[in-house]
């Protein structure tokens, strides 16, 4: 368990502008926090930064679109990314949804349909999200799993971190605050951030397969063979 605190004041004496057992002023942490919640927002934007993704559900009623977020239509924290998602019908069974991009899904012609659901849009609009569904169909449950906020911290709330994530988060902040205190970045302090977030992103990493019917076994693209 750690606290935004503990994070800071690692981070302030990693870069001397503490020493050891020293406790950061208000405006020093004021600005830590800052610093650790956009550090937080960038790793958002990087599926690797996720050991695990959101599932949120959307109960599909007929309607083209619906927004997600905290104000909208299915309460949820706001997806950032939807990286994979399905269809489940009243029966329970599940049919892949197409994930399509804003060019893929312009280009349909005639959006005005009822049937079975093949493929969303997801429009990331600020505050809440809009997922579209074609064709229009209710009676089913749409799941998507997504990227969203990893997390926002407050000044003094408990986490309970997943393992490496403490040690990448501080070392990262560190070097961000070196700027903030006019400092310059130690090499030895980028290398060791570089090599702990590299670290989580291998742990999170999960390797693309093709499955090839002529040979009949699984064929990883990373590695060629």
């Amino acid at each position: 368990m750690t606290t935004a605190n503990t994070l800071i004041a690692d981070a302030l004496t990693e870069i001397g502008v503490l020493a050891a057992g020293q406790t950061p002023t208000a405006d020093d942490a004021g600005l830590g926090l800052r610093r650790l919640n956009q550090l937080v927002e960038r790793w958002s934007n990087h599926r690797l930064f996720f050991p695990a993704l959101t599932e949120i559900s959307v109960p599909l009623t007929g309607l083209q679109s619906y927004t997600i977020g905290p104000t909208g239509a299915v309460v949820a924290s706001r997806p950032i990314k939807v990286v994979s998602a399905k269809f489940v019908d009243a029966s329970g069974l599940e049919t892949p949804a197409e994930v399509v991009n804003n060019i893929t899904w312009d280009d349909i012609f005639n959006k005005d349909v009822t049937g079975s659901p093949e493929c969303i849009w997801y429009e990331a609009s600020t505050g809440n999200g809009r997922v579209w569904v074609y064709p229009k169909a209710s009676g089913y449950t749409l799941k998507m799993e997504c990227q969203t906020l990893l997390r926002s911290f407050a000044q003094s709330t408990e986490l309970d971190l997943p393992e490496g994530y403490e040690s990448a988060l501080m070392l990262t902040l560190a070097c961000d605050l070196c700027r903030s205190f006019n400092r310059p970045v130690p090499a030895e302090l980028r290398a060791a951030a570089t090599a702990a977030t590299r670290a989580i992103k291998r742990t999170n990493n999960a390797p693309l397969l093709l499955s090839l019917d002529m040979v009949g076994e699984e064929y990883q693209i990373e590695r060629g063979y």
